[in-house]
This record gives C-alpha cells, structure tokens and sequence, in this order.
C-alpha cells in the first residue's frame, strides 16, 4: 500500500509541510472512506439504521453526515444546520440542548428523529399542551417504525402503563401533569 500524504501549513514558518500518515491514520482515514461509501450507497432508512454502531466510532464531521443522510431519508427536504446539530448532540455527544427558533423551522424533527434512526430506543417527550401532543403523535405515527403512545388524563388506564412497562412504545408523549404521577414516575 503506497503511504498516504497529509499536507499541513507551518504556522510559524509559512511552509508547507508534507508528511507520511502513520500505519494507524491510514487505517482511519480507509474506515472512514468505507462507512462514507456505505451511507452513499445506503437507498433506505433500514439500511442507515444497520449503521449507527458504525458512525459511534466515527469522528464528529461524519457523524454529523450521518444525521444528515438519516433524515434525508426521513424528511421530503434538505435538513437544516441547527436540525443536524441538535439531533447528533442527542445522538452522539449525549448531552443536552436548547435550540431556540422561528415557527415553522422544524424544530418537531429534532424530537421525532432519534427513536426512529436509533432502533430499539424510546423518546420521552414531555408535552405543555393538550394540542401539541395531539398533533406530535399523528405525526410521528407516520415515520417509518414508530410507535407513539400519548400520555394524557383521559388515556391514562393501566394497560397502558403495563404496554410501556413492555416497551411497546417508540415514543411516550405525556402532558406534565401525567408526568409528574405516581404510576408514570414509577415507569419513567
């Protein structure tokens, strides 16, 4: 295998600087190459999916590109930068965020996206009003795999504690004041 080439910029000479790739760089740089091609080539949801174990090992560029491509193929449109960013916060760096933004910027994605681009994972959405959460599981019940559940006063019996006791559920919205009780606490 011929030596791979990194050209750097001397900061404090002006020169440019080439160097070998060590043995363990190199390999890098083809692991990257290989999963890029593979989410290239990947026409499915289900096929993105099979690489999310993969884009953990990644660096932060392509996991971002993974976001990307996962919700390319979730969405009829190009994501946005602070959709991307929020959900490779949620599902890479594990951290939480805030993002403030206008109406209609798509900020729903950013809570409908992880639990279907993750398999075998469940959002928990807490919801202020009534309306909202009405609308958030008709639309999430449309995304490929998804299981929405609303949590609500008049929803509330204990079959449906013990169906998310099972895990039959992708995504449990709930208003806050269901919440906060007993039986979901001791679920959550």
């Amino acid at each position: 295998m011929p030596p791979t080439i990194r050209i750097t910029n001397d900061a404090e000479q002006g020169d440019t600087v080439a160097e070998e790739l060590t043995a363990k760089e190199q390999l890098a740089a083809q692991q990257a190459a290989s999963f890029l091609e593979k989410l290239d080539a990947s026409s499915n949801l289900e096929e993105v999916q099979n690489l999310i174990s993969n884009a953990r090992k990644q660096g932060e560029e392509l996991q971002r590109e993974f976001v990307r491509n996962a919700l390319r193929k979730l969405y009829p449109f190009e994501p946005r930068p602070g959709q991307t960013r929020m959900v490779w916060q949620i599902l890479f760096a594990q951290r939480d965020g805030i993002l403030l933004a206008k109406t209609s910027f798509g900020k729903s994605v950013i809570l409908q996206a992880p639990s279907v681009i993750v398999p075998d994972s469940i959002s928990l959405v807490i919801l202020p009003l009534d309306k909202i959460g009405e609308e958030q599981c008709e639309k999430i019940s449309k995304l490929p795999a998804a299981r929405p559940c609303l949590v609500k006063q008049e929803t509330e019996t204990p079959k449906l504690i013990q169906d998310i006791k099972s895990g039959n559920y992708t995504y449990i919205l709930i208003e806050l004041e269901q919440a906060l009780g007993k039986e979901i606490y001791i679920v959550i």
